[in-house]
């Protein structure tokens, strides 16, 4: 009997302890993932698109087809574009490890991306990545490359709703909601521009999501 009872109270120590890290998984989440912390990502990030889908069009409008542009300035664009990712990788794992250590010093990034990837965002995080990345790879060999953009849209609306509902937070829900419809555009008006589609759907939804984080990060405090 004695036996059957220091089990129970092992198991209750042991489901106790489970919890204790999921609650804290999910406060550790809540703090990192609050929009305002990544405004200069999201600005950086929708000005980014903006600047290259413009600066395509332009060369297009001049050369008359993309493969025309000389190759230095299609290069040089290139290069800038993945400079410009590797800035803006650089400092959203700057602001996460701050943020981190903000809450336990003693966290790394290594902690922190584990904790991210142990909680329930990964269940959709990655199915819908590999949806993504296997849809947009598909669509390229069959000939259909004009829906890549509305599929990597439509699949990055659902994983910020799905961010969004978790963690109710409602600059996410926006961001989810506004890459979910303008997604559709350009399968229900296929002559649409990839270009333009990029530039709204990833360009604008970003700076505007920048925007209402800001805002609403203002109100708060001003309140």
């Amino acid at each position: 009997m004695m036996t059957e009872k220091k089990e129970i109270d092992k198991l209750l120590e042991d489901i106790a302890a489970i919890k204790s890290v999921l609650d804290k998984n999910r406060i550790l989440l809540q703090r990192v993932l609050i929009p305002r912390h990544f405004i200069p990502v999201a600005l950086l990030f929708g000005m980014g698109v903006i600047f290259f889908c413009v600066l395509y069009y332009c060369l297009i409008r001049h050369y008359g087809d993309f493969n025309l542009v000389p190759t230095v300035f299609r290069y040089l664009s290139y290069g800038a574009i993945a400079a410009t990712m590797v800035t803006m990788s650089l400092l959203k794992q700057h602001i996460v490890r701050k943020l981190g250590r903000s809450f336990d010093p003693s966290l790394t990034l290594g902690q922190i991306l584990k904790a991210f990837f142990s909680y329930k965002i990964i269940h959709i995080y990655l199915p819908t990545t590999i949806l993504i990345v296997f849809l947009s790879s598909y669509m390229a060999h069959k000939g259909f490359p004009h829906l890549i953009v509305p599929t990597a849209a439509i699949g990055l609306g659902l994983l910020y709703n799905f961010i969004g509902t978790v963690f109710d937070n409602g600059s996410y829900l926006f961001l989810g909601y506004w890459t979910l419809g303008t997604g559709l555009v350009p399968l229900l008006a296929p002559g649409i521009s990839p270009l333009l589609a990029v530039g709204v759907i990833f360009g604008a939804g970003y700076l505007i999501f920048a925007g209402i984080a800001f805002f609403s990060n203002r109100y708060r405090t001003e309140d």
